[in-house]
């Protein structure tokens, strides 16, 4: 019994970091709201460090979707014409106030990342988020994997390597 309050403790601590990374993210590139791509570089930031190994296993470099996602939002700005200087980014020490606000994207990578983690009977890590960010076929995330050359089957299936070494240590 204590081990699964503990487990969801923990899975509260880590959908707290990944959400209030994926707001950070979202600020940081002039984002009005965190979507799939925001959470996806979140969970490269997440301390279980799955995610990064994830990409590093399916041959990717996690440092490149930062810049990945940058040239997907200024692709599709430019298809509408727009053009010009970099958006401004608010400050860090002065967060949002109010509900959290997360774009449609995100809500298909959580329910999917919460029903491995059922499935799984394992801590939420970043590798579910992976799994479920490569399983979407619309948005800027896949577009963003796809700029960085990234075979999101084998990404999905590099992510469910990492989940299954930590079944098998029961973490």
């Amino acid at each position: 019994m204590f081990a699964r309050i503990r487990r969801r403790r923990d899975d509260l601590v880590t959908v707290t970091n990944l959400l209030k990374g994926a707001e950070t993210a979202a600020r940081q590139d002039g984002s009005a709201h965190a979507g799939a791509e925001h959470l996806l570089l979140a969970a490269l930031g997440l301390p279980d460090g799955t995610a990064a190994a994830a990409f590093r296993r399916a041959g990717l470099d996690p440092g490149g979707l930062a810049g990945a996602i940058a040239s997907q939002h200024a692709a599709a700005l430019g298809a509408l014409g727009i053009t010009g200087p970099e958006p401004a980014v608010p400050a860090p020490g002065d967060p949002p106030r109010g509900p959290y606000r997360g774009d449609a994207s995100m809500e298909p990578v959580l329910r999917s990342a919460a029903a491995a983690v059922k499935h799984d009977r394992i801590h939420l890590s970043g590798a579910h988020i992976v799994e479920a960010v490569a399983a979407l076929d619309q948005g800027t995330a896949p577009r963003a994997l796809a700029a960085l050359g990234a075979d999101r089957a084998a990404l999905a299936r590099a992510a469910r390597e990492e989940l299954a070494a930590l079944v098998a240590a029961g973490r």
